[in-house]
């Protein structure tokens, strides 16, 4: 594989999509500027922004692209593996999506204490449908790990650019009313992010069918994952920690304040996405191929590119 063409077909890709995220934000920032709407909204976007994070930060590729990288001379062992990390994945966001749907009164109270019980109510509803885009989101990361691990990443990234469209469109049809209807745009692109992955797996591989991902468990190959998974998972699991609290004294604070640390924190990230993120999701599959004296190598000259691109930016 050619990490360098790779990289800037990601990266390109990445770009654009970070740009059509700022667009989202400037566009939302216009219409609800430092409002209770934006403070409601931001809160529950806590949920697809942790979940952006989680995947970025490699819940699912660290585990995932190693074991398809293993599987990729076996078809049969292909579609195993696939079906079960499939499965696998969408078991536990469905229980994860539950739980948060059911007592979203105790995560909003939690969350927001500062926020009076109208802005409450319309936050509960908001939440529950938001949870959904763990399910989507979680079966996304399956998916464009194996399309990567197959060193196919320029085609999967546009997944984003579709979900940051759909909120462009959502905000600019609200017009700067109630932002129930911008979270039904967030579920609706991360649907349509869903279909275009589940579109490209059975266009790059024949031998591969919907029915597939659902056909063959594999307790063995879950144990598998489950236990390459934990130590990132556990690592990871101190993230929440900072912006969850940053929201629990915001709510406290004059309106608006939510959505100014908000407008913030994505102008701060945008050129960390763009280049550290399509790097490390290169370099991956190519990582998992190497062994030994061969692997650390290669390490060692990623971390050498990755520093001589990001200090420039910084």
């Amino acid at each position: 594989m050619n990490v360098a063409k790779a990289f800037f077909s990601l990266s390109s890709l990445t770009l654009l999509s970070r740009v059509s995220g700022f667009l989202k934000v400037a566009l939302f920032a216009a219409y609800y500027g430092r409002s209770p709407e934006a403070d409601m909204f931001l809160a529950v976007m806590i949920l697809p922004d942790l979940l952006y994070r989680f995947l970025s930060e490699g819940l699912v590729s660290s585990a995932a692209v190693p074991l398809f990288v293993d599987a990729r001379e076996d078809q049969c062992q292909q579609r195993t593996a696939l079906s079960t990390v499939f499965i696998l994945g969408l078991g536990l966001s469905f229980l994860a999506s539950a739980v948060l749907a059911i007592f979203a009164e105790d995560f909003c109270r939690m969350l927001t204490p500062g926020f009076d019980q109208i802005m409450l109510d319309r936050m509960m509803l908001m939440w529950r449908l938001v949870s959904l885009y763990l399910v989507t989101g979680i079966l996304s990361g399956v998916l464009t790990s194996f399309l990567n691990a197959k060193g196919i990443f320029a085609a999967p990234a546009l997944g984003p650019l579709l979900v940051n469209l759909a909120i462009i469109a959502g905000t600019i049809f609200t017009a700067g009313g109630a932002v129930e209807k911008i979270v039904g745009a967030v579920v609706a692109g991360s649907i349509l992010q869903l279909l275009l992955l589940l579109y490209l797996l059975c266009h790059y591989f024949s031998h591969i069918a919907i029915s597939d991902l659902w056909s063959g468990f594999c307790p063995a190959t879950a144990r598998v994952f489950l236990k390459s998974v934990f130590p990132v998972a556990a690592w990871i699991s101190v993230l929440p920690f900072i912006p969850v609290y940053e929201r629990y004294l915001l709510s406290m604070q004059p309106v608006g304040s939510v959505a100014a640390l908000n407008y913030i924190e994505k102008l701060f990230n945008l050129p960390l996405g763009i280049l550290s993120i399509s790097l490390a999701r290169v370099i991956l599959p190519e990582l998992s191929a190497l062994q030994g004296k061969a692997r650390r190598d290669f390490l060692l000259k990623m971390l050498l590119v990755a520093s001589l691109v990001i200090v420039p930016v910084v």
